[in-house]
Parts: C-alpha cells; sequence; structure tokens
C-alpha cells in the first residue's frame, strides 16, 4: 500500500503542475472556443490516472519523480522537485526529521509513509461514501417526480434543475419554474446529455477522490465544473437568435441557488460562475479562424509538454542503489537508472582480481571485504543525484543489518560504470553474463545469498 501510495503522490504532484498550466492556458485562449479548454481538462485527467508517461526535452513537468518509491529505505531521505530553491528549503527539514537515528531500529519513514497510506485510502473511502449516499438519498427523492414531456420530470423535491443519472439520464425541473423558462432550461440540461456531462462530472469527481489531499486537484475539479457548464451555455446560445440571449441569461440568473445540491450527481442548472457566464452569453461572439488554429495548435503543444516527463540531467545513469529483505543469509540488491544505455553484466570476482577504476585495473586494495560482486554497465553514467551524495570511488556501507553490503564505483575508461559490491562472507548470486539496458530506465535487481 505504501508503495501504491507514493506512486499516487508523484502523479498529484505532476498534476499539480498540469493544472496551474490549464488555468494559465485558459486566459490565453478564453476567445477560441470552449472546446479547447476542455480538451486542457482531459489533459490534466490523464496525468492523474496515468502512471506512465513518456520522457520529452519538451516536457514542462519540473519533475517525474518528486518523491522517490524508496524514500522509506533512504538513510538521508530527501525529495526532488526539480526546482533547486525549493530542494535547498524543504530538504534540510525532512532529513533532519526523518533521517534514522545509530538507535532506532527502523527508518521514521517506514512508520510515517504506511500511516499516511491509511489516511489516503480513509480520504478516498469518505470520498466514494458520501458519493454513494448522496445518489442513493437523491434517487430516493425523485421516486415521486411526474413525467412533463419526453425524458423532463418535475419534482417538488428538487430546487434547481439538473441532469441525474449515468446510463438512461433524466432531467429534473422544480415545479415553481416558469413556462417560459423552461425551454432554455431544457435546451441546457439536453446539451449535457448529449455532450456526455452526466459521465464526465462523476469521472472528475472519482479522479479528486483519488487526489483527495491535493488542493490543486479540489481547484482544478470545480474550475473544470464551471467549463462544462459554459460549454452548455455557448453550445444552446450558438443554436439561438440573438433576440433570445437576454431571456437565456435571465433564466440563468432566475434559477441559480444558493443552496447546495450534491456534489457529484447532479449538474445543476445555474449551479456555479453564474455571473460569467451570464456576460459570456450576452457578449458571445462565434470564434474567429485564427483562434481556433492558435487555440487547436496551443492544446497539442500543451499535450506534449505536459504529458511527457522531463529529462533531468541530473537524473540520468544510475540514481539510486539499495540494499533491501536483508537477512543473515540473504539481500536483494537494487540498482535503479534512468534513460540507462548499452548492456550490463553482473559476476562474482575472484580473490585475487583487481579492480576497474579510471586509468585501467588496479590491484584490490581489500577495502570491501573478501568476497566481491561486480556490475559493469555499458554506456551509462552515475546520476548527479547519487553523485551528489556520493563521491566517486567512496566506499560506502547500505546496509547493516545481518549481512554487511559495502559498495563503491568508477568510471572505467572501457565500460562506461563498474559498481563492486563487497562482503566478509562467502557469497552466491546469478550471474548475467550480458543484458540489455532499458532506454527508459528501469532496476537491476541482484539477488545474494551466503554459502
Amino acid at each position: 500500500m505504501s508503495e501504491i501510495f507514493l506512486r499516487i503522490v508523484n502523479m498529484s504532484v505532476s498534476a499539480g503542475w498540469t493544472v496551474l498550466a490549464v488555468l494559465l492556458l485558459r486566459i490565453a485562449i478564453r476567445k477560441a472556443p470552449i472546446g479547447a479548454t476542455l480538451a486542457l481538462w482531459a489533459i490534466v485527467g490523464v496525468r492523474m490516472i496515468s502512471p506512465f508517461s513518456l520522457v520529452s526535452v519538451f516536457s514542462i513537468i519540473p519533475s517525474a519523480e518528486t518523491v522517490s518509491p524508496d524514500i522509506m529505505m533512504d538513510r538521508t531521505p530527501q525529495i526532488n522537485t526539480g526546482m533547486d530553491g525549493v530542494n535547498n528549503v524543504l530538504n534540510p527539514i525532512i532529513s533532519g526529521s526523518f533521517t534514522p537515528r545509530p538507535e532506532m531500529s527502523a527508518n521514521p519513514l517506514q512508520i510515517w509513509v504506511p500511516i499516511f497510506a491509511f489516511v489516503w485510502v480513509l480520504g478516498v473511502c469518505v470520498m466514494l461514501a458520501y458519493t454513494m449516499i448522496s445518489y442513493c438519498i437523491l434517487k430516493h427523492k425523485l421516486d415521486t417526480a411526474v413525467l412533463l414531456r419526453d425524458n423532463i420530470y418535475q419534482s417538488e423535491n428538487v430546487s434547481t434543475p439538473f441532469v441525474f443519472g449515468l446510463i438512461a439520464p433524466k432531467i429534473y425541473l422544480p415545479f415553481d419554474i416558469n413556462e417560459s423558462d423552461v425551454t432554455f432550461v431544457a435546451a441546457h440540461e439536453k446539451a449535457h446529455i448529449e455532450r456526455g456531462d452526466h459521465i464526465l462530472k462523476p469521472l472528475g469527481f472519482a479522479l479528486l477522490a483519488l487526489h483527495w489531499f491535493n488542493p490543486l486537484a479540489w481547484v482544478g475539479y470545480f474550475t473544470f465544473c464551471k467549463d462544462i457548464e459554459l460549454a452548455c451555455d455557448i453550445r444552446v446560445i450558438s443554436a439561438m437568435e440573438n433576440s433570445l440571449r437576454a431571456d437565456y441569461a435571465s433564466a440563468l440568473l432566475s434559477r441559480s441557488t444558493n443552496k447546495k445540491t450534491a456534489l457529484v450527481c447532479p449538474l445543476a442548472f445555474g449551479e456555479s460562475g453564474v455571473k460569467t457566464r451570464v456576460n459570456v452569453v450576452l457578449s458571445y461572439k462565434k470564434p474567429h479562424r485564427f483562434m481556433t488554429f492558435v487555440a487547436s495548435v496551443l492544446c497539442v503543444f500543451a499535450a506534449w509538454g505536459l504529458l511527457t516527463d522531463p529529462i533531468n540531467a541530473a537524473n540520468v545513469g544510475i540514481n539510486r542503489i539499495y540494499a533491501k529483505n536483508v537477512t543473515e543469509a540473504s539481500a536483494e540488491i537494487d540498482i535503479k537508472y534512468t534513460y540507462g544505455d548499452g548492456a550490463y553484466s553482473v559476476r562474482l570476482v575472484g580473490e585475487d582480481e583487481g579492480e576497474y577504476c579510471g586509468d585501467g585495473l588496479r590491484e584490490y586494495d581489500g577495502s570491501l571485504g573478501k568476497y566481491r560482486i561486480m556490475v559493469k554497465l555499458g554506456d551509462t553514467e552515475i546520476s548527479g543525484t547519487l553523485g551528489g551524495v556520493y563521491e566517486v570511488g567512496s566506499i560506502v556501507e547500505i546496509a547493516n543489518s545481518g549481512m554487511m553490503i559495502r559498495y563503491k564505483y568508477a568510471y572505467p575508461e572501457d565500460h562506461g560504470v563498474v559498481i563492486y559490491f563487497g562482503f566478509d562472507v562467502p557469497v552466491a548470486i546469478e550471474e548475467t553474463e550480458e543484458a540489455e539496458l532499458n532506454i527508459f530506465g528501469g532496476t537491476i535487481n541482484i539477488s545474494v545469498k551466503t554459502k
């Protein structure tokens, strides 16, 4: 559950940046067709639900992985927001609060992250439960509704018009609605059904429930709701005579309400942004073709920049080395890399074998213990993330629980990077003569057992 939660956190951070970008782009294309704005919200939706994305030099997302999936195992936990100024402020606080002390039996984040994950799951359950309860309550209130015509019903329990239902949506109106307003209201609600908003809005709420802890997700959801209302207004008035727009705007004002309807079920007429919508209705002009073209191009570039992750030079290459499931008899060593190239190999080295260094093969100095594993990685390199923590050639103890593991690395002239893992006891591994690195990144896993 903790791994899923950390992945959701990273997805939510990327989605937050996307929401900010869309809010700015909405202003730039305000005179373009409303469909362009809704296309931008589709980008946000993809960012909120997709755990994977392509890598591009055109990405405008600062960081694809703000919180490392392995942060619970880090001896000096840090985050990477993609902005050095923010990192310099937050990381000392995070490291100071969550760096494990020698007397502690566990990393503090091994305790806190599962707690945060539980709270996240609880929040999701509460929001989904609220949705189901509000749906059932509203459905019960509508049992006494009477048919007006077609799929339009009237009910004494309705204070504002809305669409209700996913499979066979119906339009519900209050009994006190003026006959002159029925035509406009019905046209607006039919536009919701024709556009599929009765599905899109609950879907948006489901994504909000998944990211409920992110304030920008709430801002994005409510702005999206205003935009789908505005889209329906434009759809209706673009098909009517100009002389009727004032009457439509009057209907907007008369049917707006301060009462809170259910947040997810109804698509209430007049429920949000009434002032803005009235202004748009009264001043609406068909978008110029040039603005339509500009908005289309802008949406394409926005999708390219917002749906792809950045190629961060500081994170390209080997960016994490850690041990897990360490006991006195076994351990797993993971080497995580980003944008790797070439091939890699893994093997045990002999007691009398030297070590590759920047200027060739040197005699082994015995610093890593008697038994060693050598990993050669073709054309890759040590990333700035790892290089900023450990100097080239440094000896680092990455696990001190039962089995003792140390490592160091170097830049040989004939092999990109060579990493050595040393042990004080005889070990066995499954050797890899040669395997290709994934250009999009991955993890090399080495299972170690004592003999």
